[in-house]
Order: structure tokens, then C-alpha cells, then sequence
């Protein structure tokens, strides 16, 4: 069979600008538009469906979303479950006007958008794929999101994973094993498993290094948008440091709604002298120049599928502890993990990495060696095998409602 060629149509949980001019924006330096572009190995144009505020003019801080290759589908902003069910009729009829495209689908999940979507296919033979880069039962875990609808999201996304997973034609997973365990797909479904990362052989660092003079740096990078990055239990353990006597800095970067209240806590701990707060840092270079400064990285997550950020910090070589959870149980081994929301489990386990040189080294080192295995190159190749696995099979559905005189959509 010939494949035609084809637009694909991607889910996005991204909150984005929507400009007079038609085209979107945002100001989430880490969107990661590279991201998306990668669909364009296999497909003519990425059609983007993600959630859109109006503007006249966007910000100067603002990044451009739509590029050649890539496409804005933008359906009415909402924030929150109520805002999404007032609006959820003027959602759908948007996304309805754009699955009567015969474009591929790819649903990224979990999100709202991705969730919306795989109920709209349900009853349909349209075949899609699914990339499942988080768990909802981890991400909606009390004390997770500040809402009385928390346990019910809980289980109704996770249900809604499960099915999404079980329909699919194919799926790929951030993780090479542990999301599979909850959320396994059919037997008949083509399943690979890539990291969003870009790891190229330049951002690999040539060998480990570890920084053992005081003060010793802590670096920390995530969206202050939640609370299930715990930067709040960090700012906590680093307290317990300062207490014992260790000359510590921490580093956060990152921006959000909840960055003013991890500043307060701060100061009333009494070390926002020791707490630096650098907001959104401007791409992937200035992440990785503060991790080259850094002595340490921690992520306390509630919850990661693979996280990369975490991945990043491993490639440069650098030393990083987090917590016992998703994705970070395949990059680091038991003794570089601590306990969920435990400050002093995480503050234990600094204090005796820090003061621990040789173990440092074998914690980079190690570090060094496992991120290699997520170069670009390697990645790519099971993104392109998904991809293309998705096309053949909307290409057979179309096909196929075409000869039975069914408009395919």
C-alpha cells in the first residue's frame, strides 16, 4: 500500500496566547516546540490542539508557538473542571471541526484536551495513538491540587487511561517499564517507549565532575504552576541542613503561581538568604549552565512519568537524588532515592551524600553513563517507527470506510 501523505493531529495541555492575527504564543520557555516538530520526520503538518487565551498583543516574554510545519487548533480557554465544563460544549464543537480532517491522531495524556478527545472516538473505528508521559493516580494524590473534586478526578482519569491505552493502535510510554504496569496496552497494539528529550552527544559532558568545596549549591528546576514538584518539602529539608551546620544554597528555578508562597515559606524559615529564586530560565543552555554550577540536583516530585529535566542533570554529569516515584525509579538506583513529602528523609539523604565525596563521584559517574542511553539519535528512531505505525493505520481506516461509502472521519 501507498501512504499517502497526511497531517497529524496532537493534543496539547500547553495554556497558550491566541493573537488577532490568529497565531499563538506562550510564555513557557520550556513548551518545547522542538517537541512537536519531531512529528514532521513523518508528517506534513502537527496540528497542535491546546487550550487558547485571547490577546490584542502578546507580551515581549512570549515564545511563538506556530512555526512552519506546525498549526494552532485552539479551543476556548479554561482553567479548572468548572470553567471546563461551562465551556466543554464550545470545546467539543471545536474539536469536532477538526477531527472531520482525515488527519492521524495522537493523544498525549493524561490531560483534559487528550481525555475530551479519546471520548469523542469511543463508538468510531478511527484508529489513534497514545503517548503516555504521566500517571494521573500519582498526579491527583492528596494534597496534590487544592479542589473537593480530587478523588473523583483521580479515579476517573486513571479509568480513562486505562480504556484510552486498551483502544489504541499504538502507544509509546516515557518509561520503559513502569507505566506500562498500570496502564498495559492490547496485545494487537505496536508499543516502543523514547523520552521527549533532546540529548545531544554536546550537551553529554566528556566526564563526570563533582564540586566539593562550600557552599555547597542545590539546584532544582520545575513549574511552580502545582505543588507536586514539592518545592515547598525542598525548602523545608534545606532548613534541616542550615540547622546541622552545612553551609547550603538552594537554587529554584522555575515560575507560577505558587512561586510567592515558596518565597514566604522561605522567609519564614528564616533562610530566604539561602534561597535563590531565578524564575524562568531561557532554554535548555541556561538550565544546563546552572546545573554546571551546581554540587547537587534534587527533584522531590508527587509524581513524574520520565522526567527530563532530571535526565538533563544526569548528563552533565552531576549527582541527583529524588524521590521514590514513576519514571525517576528506572534513572536512579534505590540509594539515590528518598521518601514522598518526607523533609527530613530528604534532608537526611543530602547530608550524607554531600558529605560523602566518593560517593559522589560514583553517583555522576553512574549518572553519566545512564543518560547516555537517551541520546537523540537512539530516541528518534523508536519515535519514527511510532509514528509511522500510526499513519499505516489511519491510512487502512480510510481506506476502508472509503470502500464501504463512509466519509472518513
Amino acid at each position: 500500500m501507498v501512504i499517502p501523505s497526511m497531517d497529524v493531529c496532537v493534543s496539547t495541555d500547553a495554556r497558550t496566547m491566541l493573537s488577532d492575527d490568529g497565531s499563538l504564543w506562550t510564555e513557557i520557555s520550556g513548551f518545547g516546540v522542538e517537541d512537536y516538530r519531531r512529528y514532521l520526520s513523518v508528517f506534513d503538518t502537527v496540528r497542535l490542539v491546546t487550550r487558547a487565551k485571547k490577546t490584542s498583543c502578546p507580551p515581549d516574554t512570549a515564545f511563538p508557538v506556530t512555526r512552519p510545519g506546525i498549526v494552532g487548533v485552539p479551543v476556548p480557554y479554561f482553567s479548572g473542571a468548572g470553567e471546563f465544563m461551562l465551556k466543554r460544549a464550545r470545546i467539543r464543537m471545536r474539536i469536532r471541526e477538526e477531527l472531520d480532517r482525515n488527519a492521524a491522531v495522537i493523544l498525549r495524556a493524561p490531560h483534559v484536551l487528550s481525555f475530551e478527545i479519546f471520548r469523542m472516538l469511543r463508538g468510531t473505528r478511527r484508529p489513534f495513538g497514545v503517548e503516555v508521559v504521566g500517571d494521573p493516580w500519582d498526579a491527583f494524590q492528596p494534597g496534590s491540587i487544592k479542589t473537593l473534586l480530587r478523588p473523583y478526578l483521580r479515579l476517573l482519569f486513571r479509568s480513562l487511561l486505562v480504556e484510552m491505552c486498551r483502544r489504541a493502535c499504538a502507544v509509546a510510554y516515557v518509561t520503559e517499564n513502569e507505566l506500562q504496569k498500570s496502564y498495559p496496552p492490547p496485545p494487537s497494539a505496536f508499543t516502543t517507549h523514547y523520552s521527549s528529550i533532546e540529548l545531544d552527544e554536546d550537551m553529554l559532558r566528556a566526564r563526570s565532575r563533582v564540586h566539593s568545596d562550600p557552599p555547597y549549591v542545590i539546584f532544582h528546576a520545575g513549574t511552580m504552576s502545582t505543588m507536586y514538584k514539592s518545592q515547598d518539602v525542598l525548602i523545608q529539608a534545606v532548613k534541616r541542613l542550615v540547622e546541622r551546620g552545612m553551609d547550603v544554597r538552594l537554587r529554584l528555578a522555575g515560575s507560577g503561581k505558587y512561586a510567592e508562597s515558596f518565597r514566604r515559606l522561605a522567609r519564614d524559615l528564616g533562610i530566604l538568604d539561602r534561597v535563590d529564586f531565578l524564575g524562568q530560565l531561557a532554554g535548555t543552555s541556561a538550565v544546563m549552565a546552572e546545573m554546571d554550577r551546581a554540587t547537587l540536583f534534587v527533584l522531590p516530585s508527587k509524581t513524574e512519568g520520565l522526567p527530563r529535566v532530571l535526565i538533563e542533570a544526569m548528563a552533565r554529569g552531576l549527582p541527583c537524588l529524588g524521590s521514590d516515584v514513576g519514571g525517576i525509579r528506572e534513572l536512579l538506583e534505590p540509594e539515590d532515592r528518598f521518601e514522598l513529602k518526607n523533609a527530613g528523609a530528604i534532608e537526611r539523604k543530602m547530608w550524607d551524600v554531600l558529605n560523602d565525596q566518593n560517593r559522589m563521584a560514583r553517583m555522576a559517574e553512574r549518572n553519566l553513563l545512564k543518560a547516555s542511553q537517551y541520546r537523540k539519535d537512539i530516541l528518534q528512531k523508536r519515535r519514527v517507527e511510532f509514528y509511522k505505525r500510526i499513519k499505516q493505520a489511519t491510512t487502512e481506516w480510510i481506506e476502508k470506510e472509503k470502500s464501504l461509502g463512509i466519509s472518513a472521519r
